[in-house]
């Protein structure tokens, strides 16, 4: 899809940032395309029923006071109004505007606090009160059915809650400045409290993986694909050694336009037919696509495909004449 998006739209096209903004990996899906038709107008209210033509009442259903727009709804309205007051205050930071909603989300601050996990928790503030007040006006209007502050600020929250911790966090992304520690125990979030304070993040290891020649009388094969842009031009390449780890033979080649899976599992194939060829077996089988080695292992179990073609008929054969797989990076 992203290849797709990079050759429809034109070279010289300025994209706003506000749609990285929207489209944020760590916002839920369904409050990205809700923040998106809402930045567009496009959402239901009143005001957008009567250009329908939709004949019906343009009053506020909730408030019965104003006429209802998105602008009204997301910012005027009483109950929007006490939601962003009660952001405002948790947060110590201004979260409600009285601007159009792209102007909105276009200037919500960028990583204002200094503490990464309060930058992260800013960031979904927004989506996920637009969308909670969104869910009340549909929720009085076709259930009949009204939530209080109390009720609504509480499924906030543990949609907050929620998606913080589906990631990890470790202390010094979480310690930071007293004043933004009272903030954070402002939230008074319970998940994983005990974890969050007191975990460490873990030195990384700059060495690469060494490599293991394979035992005496086996030989080993590491094979490789990729393609540029996935979909892209895709080549593949692999390597046979024995068990004293020298090199005794390579192969390379290119399947042109592909993804990464399928130019990975030719890469396989390949050094499939050079084995069976140049009868390299035992053959120990690495690369560095858990996708394509648990298939192979599924293979080895008993479980071929359903449909296979004939080559991988022959494939099928070969692995069967004995290949380890193994689930090591080249």
């Amino acid at each position: 899809m992203k290849e797709a998006y990079n050759i429809l739209i034109k070279e010289h096209m300025v994209i706003d940032p506000l749609w990285n903004k929207i489209w944020d990996p760590s916002i839920w899906p369904k409050v990205s395309t809700f923040l998106w038709l809402l930045c567009h107008n496009k959402i239901l209210t009143w005001d957008n029923l009567r250009k329908r033509n939709f004949h019906g009442p343009s009053i506020c259903p909730n408030c019965k006071q104003n006429e209802e727009s998105i602008i009204h709804l997301m910012h005027h309205y009483p109950l929007a109004q006490k939601i962003w007051k009660k952001i405002s205050f948790r947060c110590q930071r201004n979260g409600g505007s009285n601007e159009v909603i792209r102007d909105t989300v276009r200037k919500w601050a960028h990583n204002p606090y200094q503490s990464k996990i309060l930058n992260f928790l800013w960031k979904l503030i927004r989506g996920f009160v637009l969308w909670a007040i969104w869910k009340e006006r549909n929720g009085r209007i076709f259930k009949d059915h009204t939530r209080s502050l109390e009720e609504i600020w509480k499924l906030l929250h543990q949609n907050i809650e929620e998606t913080i911790f589906l990631k990890t966090w470790y202390q010094e992304e979480f310690l930071t400045i007293p004043q933004e520690q009272s903030i954070w125990n402002n939230w008074n979030f319970q998940q994983k409290q005990d974890e969050l304070t007191t975990g460490t993040r873990q030195p990384k290891n700059n060495q690469p993986t060494q490599w293991t020649p394979p035992p005496e009388n086996m030989f080993q094969l590491n094979f490789d694909g990729a393609s540029k842009g996935n979909l892209g031009n895709a080549s593949f390449g692999g390597i046979f050694r024995n068990h004293k780890g020298t090199p005794i033979l390579t192969f390379l080649g290119s399947i042109g336009w592909d993804t990464n899976n399928s130019v990975e599992l030719e890469g396989l194939w390949q050094g499939l037919l050079v084995a069976h060829d140049k009868d390299l077996f035992p053959l120990i089988i690495e690369g560095d696509s858990q996708i394509i080695i648990k298939m192979v292992s599924r293979i080895l179990q008993g479980s071929p495909p359903c449909k296979v073609s004939d080559e991988w008929k022959i494939g099928y054969e070969l692995l069967n004449a004995g290949s380890i797989p193994t689930e090591q990076s080249l």
